[in-house]
């Protein structure tokens, strides 16, 4: 069942993410969440979760997709990476409902759970390298909180440690730190940063 949970969830991914398809996207996450209880696995239901919150989030569905936070928050047995990862995925929700403070909380639980010893493994095919996903949650927030300068730094510092083939992560970050250059009344790097992301899409 572990392995039909993690089969779900990077084709409730493949789905969603790279062929637009939601609705397959929740199934598969529907079933990853089941097969990972079946298989009593805590930490495989919180990854499900996690990437059904994303999902529900990117559909503007923020109240669902904190519920799903919530249901994953309770597997007390997962990693310090997977909490990290789940708690700057609930940063960057906070910051799209304008609940900035919550969304600071938020990225500082993200902070401090990289920074505890881990108790089992974390799946080898969860790519969210944790500090990776923090930085780019972070810069984030901050974009969405106005702090334009702010969000450049914490977004530059993201893609110069991503992984060369996260094309798509890469496509995002590209994008908002566009949007970053733009209110910062720097327009050539932000028609540089857009086009870069443009490119990447194509």
């Amino acid at each position: 069942m572990r392995n039909l949970t993690q089969v779900a969830v990077l084709a409730g991914r493949l789905a969603s993410e790279d062929f637009g398809n939601i609705m397959s996207g929740r199934a598969y996450y529907s079933l990853a969440l089941d097969s990972a209880r079946e298989a009593g696995d805590g930490q495989l239901a919180a990854i499900a979760h996690g990437y059904a919150a994303q999902l529900a989030a990117a559909e503007g569905l923020t109240i669902a997709a904190l519920d799903h936070l919530t249901a994953a928050t309770e597997n007390a047995c997962c990693t310090p990476a997977v909490t990290s990862w789940l708690a700057a995925t609930e940063a960057a929700i906070h910051a799209d409902r304008g609940d900035h403070q919550l969304a600071r909380d938020a990225l500082d639980r993200a902070r401090a759970e990289l920074d505890k010893p881990a108790q089992r493994l974390t799946p080898v095919w969860l790519d969210e390298h944790p500090a990776d996903y923090l930085a780019a949650a972070t810069g984030y927030t901050l974009l969405r909180a106005g702090d334009h300068h702010g969000a450049r730094d914490a977004l530059a510092m993201a893609l110069d440690t991503l992984h060369a083939t996260a094309h798509r992560q890469r496509a995002l970050l590209l994008i908002d730190l566009a949007t970053a250059e733009l209110h910062t009344s720097n327009l050539p790097d932000a028609c540089v940063h857009a086009t870069q992301a443009a490119n990447l899409l194509h």
